[in-house]
């Protein structure tokens, strides 16, 4: 009888808008098995939204900086730490760094963790280099989760290949995207995009990078479980419910992504948290077959083979 009470009680609040209520059971008991089944945790971060106590494990483990079975999780930890020593070691041979660091150093700043990243990927291969914007950015989220110098370089360094990748195979999701817009939103995009800067470049801008640029870090935890999950669109529900907000109470038109960019800045971080909540719901009902049929290109495949060392 006490468990018949239960579930149905489970139900009803699941019913009138409590879905996650045994939400931190059961990816605690997900993230603890010797071996994670990453498919159920990729389906749990793009159903709910991830407790903050289990967010930093599951990143780790979506984004590859952590091993999904058990065996092999130390020697990959290690594999880890070696990496990033070599890197900070030669930051001091190059005088990058004016302290010695190393992976086990907590508050690291940034700018030194950027110049490994810059190290690493030979992006600057003659005379000082400078802060990454990308990584700057990344880390200014990464931050909230961890500030030990290990977790904090890798989810960066991996978020970073990411949205790189993102960004070279932007062109087809973009094409996907205009399909998609105008099939199943074509009244909210004459609405939202035909009296503001041009669908095109507002597309473009939405699966670059510098999309996240003018929101606050603590939004984009909740709107990175699905990017870091592997959602390549969620961006795009994202642009939409910002361009139908500004469009009621904008003062002036936008003329380009700059425009669009300073108009999301100005929004409150507490309208910014409703409009990526708003979307995702949105993104849910509506953008699932629009993500399987991308997930399938050879091209978003590429990602995991760049994540290992």
């Amino acid at each position: 009888m006490f468990q018949t009470e239960k579930n149905f009680r489970l139900s009803y609040l699941a019913k009138v808008g409590f879905p996650a209520v045994d939400l931190e059971k059961a990816i605690e008991q997900l993230l603890s098995a010797r071996t994670v089944e990453r498919e159920k945790l990729v389906q749990l971060c793009f159903t709910h939204e991830l407790p903050n106590s289990h967010r930093l494990k599951a990143w780790n483990l979506l984004i590859g900086v952590t091993a999904h079975h058990e065996e092999c999780a130390e020697f990959v930890l290690k594999q880890r730490k070696e990496h990033l020593d070599l890197l900070f070691r030669s930051l001091g041979v190059m005088r990058l760094t004016c302290y010695p660091v190393d992976s086990k150093s907590i508050g690291v700043p940034c700018s030194v963790l950027s110049f490994a990243y810059i190290l690493e990927r030979n992006l600057c291969p003659l005379g000082i280099p400078k802060e990454y914007p990308m990584f700057t950015l990344v880390h200014s989220v990464v931050k909230l989760l961890t500030n030990e110098s290990l977790e904090q370089y890798w989810l960066c360094r991996n978020i970073c290949l990411l949205l790189e990748q993102t960004t070279c195979i932007r062109s087809s999701i973009i094409s996907e995207a205009e399909n998609f817009l105008t099939k199943n939103e074509a009244q909210l995009c004459k609405i939202a995009l035909s009296h503001s800067l041009s669908p095109k470049a507002a597309l473009q801008f939405c699966f670059d990078w510098t999309f996240y640029l003018p929101f606050h870090p603590e939004v984009l935890l909740k709107l990175w479980d699905k990017m870091v999950a592997g959602s390549l669109v969620i961006n795009l529900f994202v642009l939409v419910e910002c361009l139908s907000y500004i469009h009621r109470f904008g003062k002036a038109p936008l003329a380009s992504k700059d425009d669009l960019a300073d108009s999301i800045k100005q929004i409150s971080q507490s309208k910014q948290q409703n409009l990526v909540e708003c979307a995702i719901d949105c993104w849910l009902h509506k953008g699932k077959q629009m993500e399987s049929r991308l997930s399938t290109s050879t091209s978003t495949k590429v990602s995991c083979k760049h994540w290992r060392t």
